[in-house]
């Protein structure tokens, strides 16, 4: 064992336990007659790894402690934390990518706001110096960078509604002349339709159905397409149809769209073929019957219509031979007969 004059160390380990302040004692802080005054006097080795939450203090016990004094220590020791390089490292962590302009080096550090450069408000800047060549520089703080995110943000907000309030769909201006010449077209319209003349029922059904001469009104559309569907005009039976199975603007009813879909699609509307291949296929106001669908899809996919091959070729692997080459048989017959036409002219 060595005496007073035999200066021996010890090093003791901060577990976590640190005091709210963050800093180390010294032997001026130790009062007299203290555990730590009678333990010694610290040295300058503290430090501490980056990646390490334990500091190593190294004390120089001029007055060896009695085993009872040790653990009342090493208690003192750990309610009280030096200010390590760890700290210093993550309070500077937001700044390890700023460099010097003048050097290059990445060692620098924020540098106080002299009074002459407090009026700029709000400050978008913020002063900086390097340790290594102490040069003093400008660089954009985080403030200027909320500054610029809103900016673009209400920016971005502003053209979109800009986009959503130029797209909206107005109706166009028109000039007298041309709603004089709408409002003649549709009295003349009208008075053909009014003697049952199919075509015109047909095109007085759309012009209510757009508001061409005269207000919108969809249910006098629907009126006059059924009438033109029943005076026998094929687009008007399908749409009629197709209205009556989607449900729009009238009661959905599959039995009477079926009907006029069916007398649509055995005068050669490609439209009503397919829809009228999916309602056998779903059994949607008709009997359920692959060898139906199948015939309507083929007419369908001959005529063009997007998606009917996909369709019947995915029906044909629930028949049989039989059954595809009868369906095949009808929907060479429906397509040799001449379709009707008919349209929104004579």
């Amino acid at each position: 064992m060595a005496g007073n004059s035999v200066a021996d160390t010890a090093t003791f380990h901060d577990l976590g336990e640190h005091s709210a302040d963050g800093h180390g004692i010294t032997s001026a802080e130790a009062e007299p007659g203290s555990i730590a005054f009678m333990a010694g006097r610290f040295s300058s080795g503290v430090s501490a790894g980056p990646e390490s939450r334990c500091c190593h203090v190294q004390l120089d016990f001029r007055h060896y402690p009695t085993p009872l004094e040790v653990p009342a220590i090493a208690r003192t020791l750990r309610t009280r934390r030096p200010w390590c390089s760890m700290q210093r490292h993550h309070r500077d962590y937001r700044h390890m990518f700023t460099k010097c302009p003048a050097c290059g080096s990445l060692n620098v550090r924020r540098s106080s706001i002299r009074p002459v450069e407090t009026s700029a408000t709000p400050r978008l800047r913020s002063p900086y110096r390097c340790r290594e060549c102490g040069e003093r520089f400008w660089v954009m703080s985080r403030r200027a960078s909320y500054y610029l995110a809103l900016v673009v943000g209400v920016a971005a907000v502003a053209g979109t509604v800009a986009w959503n309030v130029g797209s909206v769909s107005h109706a166009p201006r028109q000039d007298p002349e041309h709603l004089a010449s709408a409002a003649e077209s549709f009295a003349s319209t009208r008075k053909l339709a009014e003697s049952s003349d199919p075509v015109a029922e047909y095109r007085l059904a759309h012009m209510y159905a757009n508001g061409d001469g005269v207000e919108g009104n969809k249910q006098q559309a629907l009126v006059w397409l059924e009438r033109a569907a029943e005076l026998g005009n094929i687009e008007a039976q399908y749409e009629f149809g197709n209205a009556l199975r989607e449900g729009a603007g009238i009661v959905q009813d599959y039995e009477r769209a079926a009907k006029w879909l069916q007398l649509a699609a055995e005068h050669g509307n490609a439209d009503a073929q397919y829809a009228l291949g999916q309602m056998y296929r779903g059994g949607m106001g008709l009997p359920t019957d692959n060898a139906r669908a199948y015939m309507w899809f083929n007419l369908a996919a001959a005529q063009g219509v997007p998606g009917a091959a996909a369709q019947r070729d995915l029906v044909l692997r629930l028949l049989l031979p039989g059954e595809a080459l009868e369906a095949q048989a009808e929907a060479r017959r429906l397509s040799q007969i001449p379709s009707k036409q008919s349209g929104m002219v004579r």
